[in-house]
């Protein structure tokens, strides 16, 4: 939702400051629920290894609370002709340029990092211009005066603080994301980053700190009259929601102090999911004062449903399907992922606006909409609607059918290799799966498969250091007589003697052993000194002796072989 207007769902006939009632409010609505998780969260991170079960329950948070979250805005879009016709730029012309760029997208490199760098920077300002609209109607709705400088000074304080997002993001050298899903491990497409220098991001960042102060102090100074503490509470959990979601990790980002920030009450998805829950909580308000009347049950399920067919045409793209041709189908999901989001501001922005007399009758004034007193329509296509929910109970199953492999722990090697196969072929898979993998296939002795998942850890970017090296000894131990699999050993060990530059000998040992396996026993000689020289220079006693004997065992077999005069 945006700034201009929030919803409400099944309330009573008469005005009334709530919408389901304080506690529910209080927790779903105004962000008192996610304030009392956060001491938990903070004690939950601390007392386990959530690096072992997070990843597992981010699948499941997004499943059960954003999911439903972009189906809320699709029915709300899609579901009734009226609707549909109303807002036919966006639920039209702008959707089919959006799948265009889709498309574009797994074709050209950085055309989805565009659109992935769009969708990054852009959800800092939807989720506080969702914040800011909430506390609006809370405050017009408890008939709280509220001038238009103080109005003014609100929205400043929400802008204030996405903006600071928004440089942290950008600073040079950042990695600091509020979008969920945004961090590609397949390193297929990556954010275009304006690169703020620290000379000017710091000192910005502190100057929005103050501004977004300054703007808080003076709304609460501005209203007039001064109602009690209590009735303004659901504003002050407002503002230090958004002040924990944006301020303190935009800070912490600014400072290079991210590490003293507990991971769990920060965590992208954490804050995704109280967004979510909030915008569920409002649009179920609305729907239940609409001509439909719905219910909360069975409108959720529809936009569990909704919310999951977004996912099937991504579906086609995956390596598994038709993306084997497609040349960036490894970021399928993380483009997918910025498109839905995309369209998800697009719609949100044009549909939540107070201006709108339906809107603004439903979230300020709790009136149902007047029914509508001319013909009825049949529908045209009462197939429409039963094909749809059907393509959505197919997205369900495969997120379903994700978390169940990705559920599976202690699995013994060729099991654990036939899972992330599955995942891979529905391009869920992550080089961080294959490197687990692999190291079990590794160890239980299952050498070619081990080459095959080490592989594929590797990325289509720039290949982790530790796991190049792996590969490379493995094929220089074990595809000794394979000419091919030496040349790919050469190869990782001059890129891992690049990367490691003369502060460390491992890549040059690995590409020192890769010559001496192929028989270049003069190339094999000269990386055995320059790794040689290394460690003498770095002083480690057992290491000078390790480099020592393996290069008097190569001057000694080229000798045998008549290359080389021993030294």
């Amino acid at each position: 939702m945006t700034t201009g207007t929030h919803p409400s769902v099944g309330a009573p006939a008469s005005p009334s400051v709530w919408l389901y009632g304080r506690g529910v409010d209080l927790t779903l609505g105004y962000g008192l629920g996610y304030l009392v998780c956060v001491p938990l969260l903070v004690l939950l991170g601390a007392a386990t290894d959530h690096e072992m079960w997070f990843p597992l329950a981010t699948l499941a948070l997004a499943l059960v609370s954003a999911t439903p979250h972009y189906g809320a805005t699709l029915l709300r879009v899609y579901e009734e002709r009226d609707e549909r016709r109303k807002y036919a730029i966006f639920a039209v012309w702008i959707t089919l340029v959006l799948a265009a760029l889709f498309v574009v997208g797994l074709y050209d490199r950085w055309v989805g990092s565009a659109l992935l760098t769009v969708y990054a920077s852009w959800s800092p300002w939807h989720f506080s211009g969702q914040n800011y609209g909430v506390a609006m109607m809370y405050l017009r709705r408890n008939g709280i005066g509220v001038s238009t400088a103080a109005k003014r000074s609100l929205y400043a304080s929400f802008v204030s603080s996405a903006v600071l997002a928004f440089v942290v993001i950008h600073n040079a050298g950042s990695s600091l994301l509020f979008a969920q899903g945004a961090s590609d491990e397949s390193h297929t497409f990556g954010i275009l980053q304006l690169g703020i220098p620290a000379a000017v991001g710091v000192p910005l960042a502190s100057a929005l700190l103050l501004f977004w102060l300054g703007s808080v102090v003076r709304f609460f100074v501005l209203l007039a009259p001064r109602p009690k503490l209590g009735a303004l509470l659901p504003v002050v959990c407002l503002i230090a929601i958004q002040s924990l979601w944006f301020l303190v990790p935009s800070m912490a980002g600014a400072l290079s102090a991210r590490y003293l920030l507990p991971p769990l009450p920060f965590a992208v998805v954490i804050i995704s999911t109280a967004h979510s829950i909030q915008y569920l909580w409002v649009t179920s308000y609305y729907a239940g004062l609409s001509r439909s009347a719905a219910r909360v049950p069975p409108f959720l399920g529809k936009c569990l449903l909704a919310g999951s067919a977004i996912s099937v045409p991504a579906l086609l793209f995956v390596p598994g399907l038709f993306g084997g041709s497609v040349p960036n189908s490894a970021g399928i999901f993380v483009l997918s992922f910025s498109i839905v989001n995309i369209h998800h501001f697009i719609l949100d922005g044009a549909i939540w606006k107070l201006r709108d007399g339906r809107v603004a009758r439903a979230l300020l004034r709790a009136q149902p909409e007047t029914p509508d007193t001319g013909p009825v329509l049949e529908p045209r296509r009462r197939w429409l609607r039963p094909v749809l929910l059907g393509i959505g109970a197919v997205g369900f199953t495969a997120n379903l059918a994700v978390m169940g492999f990705m559920s599976q722990s202690g699995l013994e090697a060729t099991a654990l290799h036939t899972t992330t196969k599955r995942l891979a072929w529905l391009g869920r898979d992550t080089p961080q799966m294959w490197t687990m993998t692999a190291a079990q296939l590794e160890q239980a002795g299952h050498v070619d498969a081990a080459i095959d998942a080490w592989r594929s850890s590797l990325g289509p970017g720039d290949p982790p250091l530790v796991n190049a090296n792996r590969l490379a000894w493995l094929l220089i131990n074990h595809r000794a007589d394979d000419p091919e699999s030496l040349r790919e050993a050469t190869a990782l060990a001059t890129y891992l003697t690049e990367q490691m530059g003369n502060e460390r000998a491992e890549g040059l040992q690995t590409l020192a052993a890769a010559h001496f396996t192929a028989e270049r026993y003069g190339l094999a000689i000269e990386a055995a000194g320059r790794a040689f020289s290394v460690v003498l220079a770095n002083g480690n006693p057992r290491r000078i002796q390790q480099v020592k004997n393996q290069l008097r065992s190569y001057r000694a077999a080229a000798q045998r072989a008549g290359h080389v005069q021993p030294r």
